[in-house]
């Protein structure tokens, strides 16, 4: 027989267990306890025989034996192999990320060390690109031999451009082949906050103060150096700036409203009237921005692009050279000189062809009426040209390839 302690009770009736002398019969053999001691009439053990009822073999359930297809076995092997194989892996990854960190660290103090010794134009960078303030202190340090007032200097027109084409198109002033000092600078002069409205009085102000006698000038020997205008349109482009020179307006919009159409389809390249490809899709962008016709019909064959409008968007997909330009040059011509619409506060200020022909528009005498339209026509003028001119060196380039190719 066997004893175990009561575990000590934590309360008032708690007590310290007595330890009991072991029984012994006369036959030396373990006899029970007749009587465990008590206190306060609680036994101090608990006693039960050691020894139970003895269970025959033959009664002992026998397991069969299995044997596992060699498939199994193997997979229980590469399964154990796999197993054996994390654990490096992980300690592997776990390394790794301490290396990571510790490359961080080092690395924060390097542009600790950096930021430090750079020059005082580093404190521009935090205050303009803060997210990139240690990037641009660090590409600062490592080129420190580079001019970088001579590159701003060669990006600066190319900003400025962009901001006098956005600026002219919310003011509906065709400038943007004049490469006016004095005008340039009144253009980069005016607030950015300014409303469309007042651009349009603002443009309009340094337009008439800028575009004097000696940019009209220029412009009449521009256009007789184009050897691909006849004696007649020559003529009428001559007269209508001699209008405009003598402060008759709107003779001058007359006679170029009137020819600005035929200029148009003068300079449209006939092979043209049906695009395919990418010609096609570019067309396309600026159709649906201009509410132009698409290049193609619903049932999927090119449309034939007789509109004047459509010619106007072709010229814009030939045109390589200043195609940013002209692209907002385009949305002038065929939203405002070619509108359908008579739109009386677009035609107060503005040469609309359409209504001038047809006797709808008859107030544009005034110097802003007179300014756009020639300006307009010029913009019609030497694109044209420079399109006429990039066909003519494919067609030489093409019978070029075929003579060497006949050699």
């Amino acid at each position: 027989m066997q004893n175990y302690d009561i575990p000590e009770l934590k309360n008032e009736r708690c007590f310290k267990p007595i330890a009991s002398e072991d029984k012994v019969g006369h036959d030396g053999g373990a006899k029970m306890d007749v009587g465990p001691k008590k206190l306060n009439g609680i036994p101090d053990k608990i006693s039960w025989p050691t020894e139970g009822a003895h269970l025959p073999l033959e009664n002992i359930p026998v397991l069969p034996t299995v044997k596992l297809p060699d498939e199994a076995l193997r997979a229980f092997e590469q399964a154990q192999e796999l197993s054996s194989g994390m654990t490096p892996a992980i300690e592997s990854i776990q390394t790794g990320y301490k290396q990571l960190q510790d490359s961080m660290a080092a690395t924060s103090e390097v542009f600790k060390v950096a930021w430090a010794n750079l020059p005082d134009y580093a404190s521009v960078f935090r205050n303009v690109y803060p997210a990139l303030q240690r990037f641009a202190d660090y590409a600062k340090e490592i080129t420190r031999g580079i001019d970088f007032d001579a590159i701003a200097g060669a990006f600066s027109p190319l900003a400025l451009k962009a901001k006098k084409v956005e600026l002219l198109g919310r003011a509906n002033w065709p400038m943007y082949l004049v490469d006016d000092a004095e005008v340039c600078d009144g253009l980069d002069m005016l607030p950015p906050q300014a409303t469309d409205e007042e651009l349009k009085e603002l443009v309009a102000g340094v337009a008439c103060a800028n575009l004097g006698s000696e940019w009209l000038e220029e412009t009449r020997s521009g256009w007789e150096d184009h050897d691909e205008l006849s004696s007649g349109e020559r003529g009428v482009l001559a007269r209508a700036l001699n209008r405009h020179e003598k402060g008759d307006y709107e003779g001058c919009v007359a006679l170029l409203m009137n020819l600005f159409e035929g200029l148009v389809e003068k300079y449209f390249p006939a092979e043209m009237s049906k695009l395919e490809g990418e010609r096609a899709e570019l067309f396309d962008l600026h159709a649906k921005k201009l509410g132009v016709g698409l290049s193609h019909k619903k049932n999927g064959e090119p449309r034939e692009l007789t509109n004047v409008k459509d010619k106007v968007l072709v010229m814009v997909v030939l045109s390589e050279n200043g195609w940013y330009t002209f692209q907002h040059a385009a949305e002038y011509i065929v939203g405002v000189t070619f509108t359908n619409a008579m739109d009386v506060d677009l035609a107060a200020r503005n040469p609309l062809r359409n209504k001038i022909c047809h006797g709808q528009q008859t107030e544009y005498g005034t110097q802003e009426h007179s300014l756009k339209a020639i300006l307009v026509t010029d913009i019609v003028i030497r694109y044209g040209a420079a399109i006429l001119e990039g066909q003519t060196d494919t067609e030489n380039e093409s019978e070029y390839e075929d003579e060497h190719q006949v050699q």
